[in-house]
């Protein structure tokens, strides 16, 4: 039998190992939510699904986003055409 500082060290292990795997677990939002975030309209958002320009997840009937994904494929064109800028021989 384990005496109380003993489960208190344990309980803390656990939600430590707990918290960690929450945490590296990607986060998915709704459609409405990544709007808002990204101050466009839910048209918007639809439009650049349907063109591949930012990733959705379908669950079920849901479409959902991982805001970290969506940023980085937005970043994406913006980044390669400022570095080509920046290589061009002037």
């Amino acid at each position: 039998m384990l005496a109380p500082a003993e489960l208190n060290e344990l309980a803390e292990k656990i939600a430590d190992i707990v918290a960690q795997r929450m945490a590296a677990q990607p986060t998915l939002i709704t459609k409405v939510q990544l709007a808002k975030r990204l101050s466009l309209s839910l048209a918007t958002i639809d439009r650049l699904v349907a063109r591949g320009e930012i990733p959705a997840v379908r669950v079920g009937a849901r479409v959902l986003f991982s805001p970290t994904a969506v940023l980085k494929s937005l970043q994406s064109p913006a980044e390669e055409a400022s570095s080509a800028q920046a290589i061009k021989p002037g």
